[in-house]
C-alpha cells in the first residue's frame, strides 16, 4: 500500500496517466494511418518493380540497335584509318584503277555494278575473301580518282566488318548522297540481284527516307538513325518487316555517306509483346503514334493490319496512353497513371529507332494486392502497440526519471559555478545514445567550451580578420570577372548589330515610301544609341580591367577640337543652338595625345552639353601655358545655356548609370558617358569638375598635362597617297559567316559599283580561289575577311589561301571584325592582314582603308 502511494507521487505515475488516453488516442490514428501509409507503400513498391522491369525491356529490346550503333562506329573508324594509311603510303595508282574497274565494271547503260564473284566469292590480292558483295554505282562514268577510292575503301570495310558483325547483323552497306550503295548481305533471299543486275539505270534513292535522315541538314548531329517499319524489299508479299538504322560519315568535316544496316523485326516484336507480367499487356508504339506490335490490335504477317495510326483511330485507350508518351518527350522511362484506361502505365524509350515499349497494368489488380498485405501489417502492428503500451512503464522508470535525477544534480552543480563536473549518468556509464544521454554530453561539453572560449578568443579574431581579407580578394576577382563578362557581351552584341545598322543603311538608300522613312531614321538613331552604349559598356570595362593603355601620338590639339567641334554641328544646329569654339592656344602646338581618349571626353561633354540645353549656345574655350618639364598645362571648357544642375546633385554626377534629368537625379538611362569621361581623364593624370546653377547653365572643366612634341614630317599633307583613286568595277572576293552581314557586305559593294562574291565560310574562300588559278581567270583586287567564322577563322584561312602561291600571295586583304579591344590592329597586321575596318561598317572609313591598302599593296 506504501509503494503504490509512493508510486502514485512519482513522475512515473504522473507520466503514465497523461500519456494513457494519449496512447489509445494514437493507436486510432496509427491503425487507419498506417493501414493507408502501408497500403500505399505497397503500391508504390509494385509501381518501381514495374518500373524496373520496363527499363530492362526496353534495354533488352533496344539491344539490337546499341550493336547495330557500335558496328557503324567501327566501320567508321575503320574506314578513316583506311583512308588515312592509304595517303601515307602513297599505293599504286594504275594497280588500284584496274582493281576498281574489276570490282566494279562499267555498264552499257552508264552504271557500274559488282561483278558476280564478290557475291559467289573469290580470293582477292592483299583484300583476301570476299563474298555476299553487292554493289550498284548510278553515275560510273565521271567518277574521280578519290570518289573510286572512297567506294573502293568502303566496300572492303562494309565486307570486314559484316562479316565479323555477321552473327548479329544480317546486313551492312555504305551508300553515298550521289546513288552509290556499296552492301554486304550473304544471306538474303535476292542474292542482292536487285542491285548487281536488275535495277534500272534510272534507280534512284536520294529521296527515301535512309538517306534523307543521314543528310547534315536533317541530321545535323550525326546520330543514328531508323527509318519507318516497313515491308523489306524483296518480300512482295508485304508480310516481312524491317527498319534501317543509318550512322552518318564524315570525312575532314564533309558529309560523304553512311553505314547502314537493316534488320527483320518478327521475331523481336512477337517476344516482346509475348513476355509480359501476370495481368498486364504490352506493346510497342512509335514516336509518330504508330502502334506496331499488340497481343490483340496488330496481326504479326498481315501487312493491313500489322500497324495502327492511334491519332486516326477509335481506340481511346490507346490514345490516352499515347497522350501519356507526348507528355514526357525528355524522359526514358517513367510510370504514370491513365485514368481514362484504369490502368497504371509504364513506358521505356527504345533508343535508335524511337520507339516505345508500353507495359498497361491494371490498378484494381495493384490495389488489391497492396491492400491484402496492408491487412496482415496491420494487425501485427497493432499488437505490437499494446505491447508497447505495457511497457512504456518500465521505460519511463528507467530511462527517463532516472537520467533527469541524475541531470538536475549536474545543473546543480553547474550552478554553482563548477563547470569541469561530468554526469552522474555518463561517470556510471548508464546514460546511452538517446536524446537524455546526448542531453547530459552535451552539458559537460558546454562546461568545457565555457571555458575554453576566454583563452582562444584572441585566436578566432585572428581567423575572422583572415577570412575578411580572402573575401575581399574573391571581390576582387569577382569585378575583375565581371568587367571580362561586358567586354565579351558587348562583342556579341556588336555583331548582331552590324546586320541591322548594314541593313538600315541599304533600306535608306532604297526607293522607299515618304512615310516610311522617318522610321528608317529613327530605326538607324536607335541603333547609334545602340552602338554608343556598347561602346561605352565596353571603354569602362576595359578601363575596371586595367586594358586602357592609352597610346600617345604627336597631334596639334586644335586642328583635333576644331574636327570634334565639326562633327557635332549638325546635332546643335537641329536643335538651333550656337556651337563656337574658343581656341586661344598657339596654332602650331604639337602635343603626345591619345586622339580617341580625348575625343571621346569632348564628345561626351559637347553632347550632353547640347542634349539638355533647348535654346542658347553651347562654347568650347581651349587655353595652354607651358610648364616645367616640357609640358603644357591644357584646360578645356565647356560652356551651354541649359538647365542647370542642383548642387545636390553634382557630387554624384560622375558616378555611374546616375543622370541628371528635370533638375533630379534619376537613373532611367545609361549615365556612363560622363563615368567614362571622368575615368579617360584620370587615366591622362588629369582632373574633370563641373560649375553649375539652376537656371543658367553649366560649365564642365578638364585639366591636363601633356608632353610636348614635334610635328610630324606629314604634318602639311592633305592626304594619303591613293586617297583619290577611283574604285568603280573593283574586283572583290569576301566571305563571312553570318548571312545578314553577307546581305549587308553585298549591297554596299554593289551600290560603289564593285564586283563582289560573299562567300559563307573559311574553306569554301580557298576552295574559290583556288578554282580561279586553276581556271586561269583574272585575280581579284582585294580580299575581305571576317575573323570570326566557325571551323576555319579568317587568319587561318588567310594562311592557307596565301600557301596556294601565284598571285594569291599578292592580294591585299582587310579583316572585318566586332572584337574593339586593345591592341587588335597589330594581332591582325602581325597575321597578315593590310588593313582592319571595326563592324558596324562605316562606308566612310571601308573605302578610305579600301584605298590605302590597294595603295601599299601586300608588304
Amino acid at each position: 500500500m506504501n509503494r503504490f502511494r509512493r508510486f502514485k507521487r512519482s513522475l512515473a505515475y504522473s507520466a503514465l496517466l497523461g500519456l494513457g488516453w494519449r496512447v489509445a488516442l494514437v493507436i486510432g490514428f496509427i491503425t487507419v494511418g498506417g493501414f493507408l501509409i502501408i497500403s500505399r507503400a505497397l503500391e508504390d513498391n509494385k509501381l518501381e518493380e514495374l518500373a524496373i522491369f520496363i527499363q530492362e525491356r526496353a534495354e533488352r529490346e533496344g539491344a539490337i540497335f546499341r550493336t547495330i550503333s557500335k558496328a557503324h562506329t567501327q566501320a567508321a573508324a575503320s574506314l578513316h584509318q583506311a583512308l588515312a594509311q592509304a595517303d601515307n603510303e602513297g599505293p599504286d595508282e594504275t594497280a588500284f584503277l584496274e582493281a576498281f574497274d574489276r570490282y566494279f565494271p562499267l555498264q552499257p547503260d552508264g552504271t557500274r555494278r559488282s561483278a558476280d564473284f564478290l557475291f559467289e566469292g573469290a580470293r582477292q590480292g592483299v583484300t583476301g575473301w570476299i563474298s555476299g558483295m553487292g554493289a550498284f554505282i548510278k553515275n560510273g562514268k565521271d567518277l574521280t580518282v578519290a570518289d573510286k577510292r572512297l567506294l573502293m575503301t568502303a566496300f572492303e570495310t562494309a565486307y570486314h566488318v559484316g562479316q565479323a558483325q555477321f552473327q548479329d547483323l544480317p546486313s551492312l552497306y555504305f551508300f553515298t548522297p550521289n546513288n552509290e550503295l556499296l552492301i554486304h548481305a550473304p544471306s538474303r533471299a535476292d542474292r542482292l540481284m536487285f542491285y548487281r543486275k536488275e535495277a534500272p539505270a534510272s534507280f534512284d534513292f536520294t529521296s527515301q527516307e535512309l538517306v534523307q535522315i543521314t543528310l547534315p541538314e536533317n541530321n545535323p548531329e550525326g546520330e543514328m538513325r531508323c527509318t519507318s517499319l516497313r515491308p523489306i524489299i524483296y518480300d512482295q508479299t508485304g508480310t516481312t518487316w524491317t527498319t534501317g538504322c543509318h550512322t552518318p560519315v564524315y570525312l575532314n568535316g564533309t558529309h560523304v555517306g553512311a553505314f547502314g544496316s537493316s534488320i527483320l523485326l518478327d521475331k523481336l516484336l512477337e517476344n516482346a509483346i509475348a513476355d509480359v507480367p501476370l495481368g498486364a499487356t504490352n506493346m510497342i508504339i512509335t514516336a509518330d503514334g504508330k502502334l506496331i506490335a499488340h497481343p490483340s490490335l496488330t496481326k504479326q504477317g498481315e501487312a493491313n493490319d500489322r500497324m495502327l495510326d492511334i491519332p486516326a483511330s477509335a481506340n481511346t485507350n490507346l490514345k490516352a496512353i499515347y497522350s501519356a508518351i507526348q507528355e514526357h518527350p525528355d524522359d526514358d522511362v517513367f510510370v504514370t497513371t491513365v485514368e481514362a484506361t484504369g490502368h497504371y502505365v509504364a513506358i521505356g524509350r527504345i533508343k535508335g529507332p524511337d520507339w516505345y515499349f508500353v507495359t498497361a497494368y491494371p490498378q484494381d489488380l495493384i490495389l488489391a494486392n497492396a491492400r491484402e498485405n496492408a491487412t496482415i501489417l496491420l494487425y501485427v502492428g497493432f499488437v505490437g502497440l499494446l505491447l508497447a503500451l505495457a511497457s512504456l512503464l518500465v521505460a519511463i522508470r528507467s530511462d527517463i526519471v532516472a537520467p533527469l535525477r541524475a541531470l538536475v544534480r549536474h545543473n546543480q552543480n553547474m550552478a554553482r559555478g563548477d563547470f569541469s563536473a561530468t554526469p552522474p549518468t555518463i561517470a556510471k556509464g548508464s546514460a546511452g545514445n538517446d536524446e537524455l544521454g546526448q542531453l547530459a554530453r552535451s552539458s559537460a561539453r558546454m562546461a568545457r567550451r565555457l571555458s575554453e572560449a576566454f583563452s582562444t578568443l584572441e585566436q578566432r579574431v585572428e581567423e575572422r580578420t583572415h577570412d575578411l581579407a580572402a573575401a575581399k580578394t574573391q571581390a576582387e576577382r569577382a569585378n575583375a570577372a565581371k568587367s571580362d563578362f561586358l567586354a565579351n557581351m558587348s562583342h556579341e552584341i556588336r555583331t548582331p548589330l552590324t546586320g541591322i545598322v548594314g541593313m538600315l543603311d541599304i533600306l535608306s538608300g532604297e526607293q522607299l515610301p515618304e512615310s516610311a522613312r522617318p522610321y528608317v531614321s529613327m530605326a538607324r538613331q536607335s541603333a547609334d544609341m545602340m552602338l554608343e552604349l556598347v561602346n561605352d559598356i565596353l571603354d569602362l570595362s576595359r578601363i575596371e580591367a586595367g586594358k586602357m593603355v592609352l597610346k600617345p601620338e604627336p597631334t596639334n590639339l586644335g586642328g583635333l577640337l576644331n574636327r570634334t567641334v565639326l562633327s557635332l554641328a549638325p546635332l546643335a544646329s537641329q536643335k538651333d543652338l550656337e556651337l563656337t569654339l574658343k581656341d586661344d592656344t598657339p596654332k602650331d602646338l604639337w602635343l603626345k595625345i591619345d586622339q580617341k581618349a580625348l575625343r571621346q571626353i569632348m564628345i561626351n561633354l559637347i553632347g550632353n552639353a547640347i542634349k539638355f540645353t533647348d535654346s542658347g549656345s553651347v562654347i568650347i574655350s581651349a587655353s595652354a601655358r607651358a610648364v616645367e618639364g616640357g609640358q603644357q598645362s591644357v584646360t578645356l571648357n565647356v560652356k551651354d545655356t541649359g538647365k542647370g544642375i542642383p548642387r545636390d546633385a553634382q557630387a554624384r554626377l560622375f558616378d555611374r548609370f546616375e543622370t541628371v534629368k528635370e533638375n533630379q537625379i534619376t537613373g532611367k538611362s545609361t549615365g556612363l558617358g560622363l563615368a567614362i569621361t571622368r575615368e579617360l581623364v584620370q587615366l591622362m593624370k588629369g582632373w574633370v569638375a563641373v560649375e553649375s546653377e539652376v537656371g543658367k547653365g553649366s560649365t564642365f572643366v578638364v585639366s591636363l598635362r601633356l608632353d610636348e612634341a614635334d610635328a610630324p614630317l606629314d604634318a602639311g599633307l592633305d592626304a594619303a597617297p591613293g586617297q583619290d583613286r577611283d574604285l568603280t568595277g573593283l574586283k572583290v572576293v569576301a566571305v563571312d559567316d553570318n548571312p545578314v552581314n553577307r546581305a549587308v557586305l553585298k549591297k554596299l559593294c554593289e551600290s560603289e559599283g564593285f564586283e563582289v562574291s560573299v562567300l559563307s565560310s573559311g574553306e569554301e574562300m580557298i576552295s574559290r580561289i583556288a578554282a580561279l588559278q586553276k581556271e586561269g581567270a583574272p585575280p581579284p583586287d582585294i580580299f575581305l575577311m571576317d575573323i570570326n567564322m566557325p571551323g576555319k577563322d579568317g587568319m587561318v584561312t588567310l594562311q592557307e589561301i596565301r600557301a596556294l602561291g601565284g598571285w594569291a600571295r599578292d592580294i591585299p586583304a582587310i579583316a572585318f571584325t566586332a572584337h574593339a579591344v586593345v591592341g587588335v590592329v597589330d594581332n591582325l597586321k602581325a597575321g597578315g592582314m593590310q588593313g582592319y575596318v571595326g563592324k558596324p561598317i562605316d562606308r566612310k572609313a571601308f573605302l578610305a582603308e579600301l584605298r590605302r591598302c590597294l595603295s601599299e599593296g601586300v608588304r
